[in-house]
Parts: C-alpha cells; structure tokens; sequence
C-alpha cells in the first residue's frame, strides 16, 4: 500500500504540470486577450501593454517564467483585479467553496444513503418506487432551476431565509507557521522511506534464499552504456538551458527548467512508447537509464519548489471557519439534491447485488441480527459504488461550482473562475485550474486507498 501511494503521489506532480501546460497552451491560442476592446487601442498602446506582461517574448520564455512562478506557489496578480495577487483571491474563495461543497456533500451522503438501502431492502414495495422517482427528479431538475424555485419559497414568500450573502458565525484567520510544520512533515516522511528502503535492499541482498536472478549478475546493466547515457543527457539538459536563456536575454537561469521539464517528460513518453514495442536491449535500456538520471536534478528541484509554494499557499489560506447555518442551507440543499439522487441510486443498485451473495446467506444463517447483517456486512460492499463517485463529485465540489455560486452571488472558486473565464485573466485561470486538477487527483487517489480498507479483497502491489 505504502508503495502504491507513493507512486500516486509521484504521478500527481507531472500530471499538474501537464494541466497548467495544456490550459496555458488553450488560453494562448484562443483568439483575442485580456485588453481586448470593442474600439482598437493605438498600437503603441499595445505595444506597451505586451511589454509589460512580457507577452512581446517567444513563448517557450513565456511558458518558462509563468511555470517557474507557479511552482514556487505565485500566480502573479490578477489582470481582472490588478490590486489582488491569485494567491489573496484563492485564500479568500476556497473556505467559501470548500465549506458548501462538503456541506452539501454530507447531506447527499447521509440521505443517498438511508433512501437507497431501504429501497434495496423494500424492493418493488411502495418505499423503493417513491424513493427511485424522487431520486429521478433530482437528477432531472438541474440546480439553475432548483436554485431559484428555493429562493422563491423560503427567502421571498416565507421569508425563513436568506436570498443571498455570506457570512461566518466564527471566523478563523490564516495560520503562516502552518508551512513550516508542513515542511516537518515532508522532511520526516522522506527520511522514513529512504531508511526503509535502505532496510529491505540491505536485508534482500543479505537473505539466503534471495533470486540469484539478479540483472547485474547476467551482465544486462552496462556501467559504460549509463555513464555514456549520463553526459548526454546532462549535454541535452545543458543546451536546452543555454539556448533558453539566450532567447530570454540571459535572464535568471531557473525560468529555464519548465521547458527542460517538458522536454523531458515528451522525450520519456516516446521513448517509453517505442521500447515497450522493442525486444530487449541492454544498452539500449542502460543508455535511457543515463539520461534518466541526468534528468533527476531539474525535475527534483522543480519538486522541491512546487513543494515550498503550495505550502507557503496553504498557510495562507483564510479567513475560515464556521459559517453561519441560515447562509448555507440554501445553496448547499440546492448543490446536494442531484448527488442525493445519484448517490441513492447507486447505494440502491450496490445493495441490491450484495444482498443476494453467499455471504449475506451465511450471516443470517448464523443467527445475526438483521440490523448487523445490513451494517457490518452488506452496507460494505453495498457502497463501493459511491466511494467510486464520490472522488470526483466531492472534487468537483469542493473546487467551486459556478451556477449555484452565481445564484446566491457567494465569493468562491466558481464565481471568480468564470469571471476569468470570460475576462481572460490568465493567472486566475491558471491557479484555480492548477488547485482543482490537484484536488481531483488527491481525492480519487483518496477513494482507491478507501477501496483497499473498505473491500479486503483489493489489494494494490
């Protein structure tokens, strides 16, 4: 399991980069840009304007710089709101965001839940036909059309509850020595897995019974062939970065490793491509493990800034806290229906197939009560399902959505994303497009790891 998270966590890194990459990459091509006016500005007001965003440079030297800015956690300032900094704005929307995405998420949880597994024990009874049709009501009304029949009833005819606005009942501020206990963290993870590593190799090469099959021993790795693949790696990696910084006026040399970055990461997809399609070549596997580890410096410490600027992010995020329960229970009752009515038809189908196992038979045959059977044994399996959707729907949540935040006019992730979106402001765009994609691939990595514990069966080598 260890290994398996690790190499998940390892995989989330290139996997943000090629995110960022491709959503810079759409935002360059897509016609017009943020000074965009009905009337055209003088050209050498233009002129002007593409100097001081740098956008009169090549683009790989824009690419270069935006990334090196990204990974050491600075979007830069937003071209929407030139006084704010991304990193302000995202502090300032994401309790917003995350607390009605987990809000609504519990709701749809607790209640999909309840409804679909007493269909499943009530089928083809009157329980499972009402519940099922009101699940289907709920995936059929989108939130646009929920969201405003709510504010109509409970805000502007009852008067029971707000039609808009934020608040927080009990506020919490941004905790900065938060990174540095992140960093604790970090520091101790990686030297317990380097001692533990250490530990097996040395205890494998001293047992006994260890495979005498060792490459080394048929003479498959060539020490020649990998000092060779070494400096021609290190020559690649060195002319890339003299040929960068030379088309960047000989600016700071670490905007270079972005494009080196890339690079490599295209060259190791190719050549990982065409080997996988190769009989077996010694020297042609030596040879890539040279330039393999000519490119472990760059990627490493481009890991080591991503690493010091998300947790300088994080420690800024603020303010949070508790909010106020008459402000959220519209938007998060609007937010939840549609997963209430997925995640009830997915509990209801799950249940439905456990329930007739061999296992369900025995444990009722031994005498267990009803009550225990469902729980402890049938709810278990019952819920994979869920586990499956909820990493991507509570992502998606908790990442800001744009309709309901636009309804009841609250400040998270959704509403400045389209604002963005529809002003251009490209650094916007790319923090809040780098902080989802980062909260997808932690929460499904979060739902194979709950696969493991809930289902025994699984197993992850």
């Amino acid at each position: 399991m260890l290994k398996f998270i690790i190499r998940r966590l390892l995989v989330i890194f290139p996997m943000v980069l090629l995110v960022i990459t491709l959503t810079w990459a759409l935002i360059r091509l897509a016609p017009g840009n943020f000074y965009s006016q009905p009337k055209a500005l003088p050209p050498a007001v233009e002129k002007n304007i593409r100097a001081k965003y740098g956008l009169d440079k090549p683009w790989y030297v824009q690419y270069g710089k935006t990334m090196w800015q990204i990974l050491g956690g600075d979007f830069g300032f937003s071209r929407q709101y030139p006084e704010q900094t991304v990193n302000e704005i995202l502090a300032r929307s994401l309790p917003v965001s995350a607390t009605i995405g987990l809000v609504a998420y519990l709701i749809a949880l607790v209640t999909g839940l309840f409804f679909g597994t007493l269909a499943a024990l009530r089928q083809n009874s009157a329980l499972d036909y009402s519940s099922m049709a009101a699940a289907m009501l709920g995936i059929s009304i989108p939130n646009f059309v929920l969201g405003p029949i709510l504010v109509l009833l409970f805000a502007l005819t009852l008067y029971w509850l707000p039609a808009a606005r934020w608040d927080w009942l009990v506020e919490f501020g941004p905790f900065p020595w938060l990174k540095y206990l992140l960093w604790g963290v970090f520091i101790l993870l990686v030297a317990g897995i380097a001692v533990f590593s250490i530990y097996r190799i040395m205890r494998r090469r001293s047992s006994p019974d260890r495979l005498v099959e060792d490459r080394s021993a048929e003479g498959v790795s060539s020490w020649a062939v990998t000092i060779v693949g070494f400096l021609i790696g290190t020559a690649v990696l060195v002319g890339l970065g003299f040929m960068f910084m030379k088309s960047a006026n000989w600016g700071p040399s670490g905007v270079a490793m972005p494009v080196i970055a890339l690079v490599l990461v295209i060259i190791a997809v190719g050549v990982g491509y065409w080997l996988a399609g190769r009989s077996h070549s010694v020297v042609l596997e030596s040879l890539v493990y040279g330039i393999i580890a000519a490119a472990v410096p760059p990627l490493l410490a481009l890991l080591i800034r991503m690493l010091s600027g998300l947790f300088q992010l994080t420690a800024q995020v603020g303010p949070f806290g508790i909010p106020r329960l008459r402000y959220i229970l519209l938007p998060a009752i609007t937010l939840a229906a549609v997963y209430m009515a997925y995640i009830a038809r997915l509990t209801r189908a799950g249940m439905l197939e456990v329930l007739r196992k061999d296992y369900i038979r025995t444990a009722r045959a031994k005498g267990l009560k009803e009550r225990d059977v469902i729980i402890r044994h049938a709810l278990r399996g019952g819920i994979l399902p869920v586990v499956s959707y909820t990493g991507p729907a509570l992502a998606f949540l908790v990442g800001g959505t744009v309709v309901v935040e636009r309804i009841f006019a609250l400040p998270g992730l959704g509403n400045y994303l389209i604002n963005a979106a529809l002003n251009r402001d490209e650094p916007l765009l790319l923090g809040i497009t780098a902080f989802i994609s980062t909260i997808i691939l932690l929460f499904n990595l979060l739902v194979d790891i709950a696969y493991a514990y809930i289902d025994p069966r699984i197993r992850y080598s």
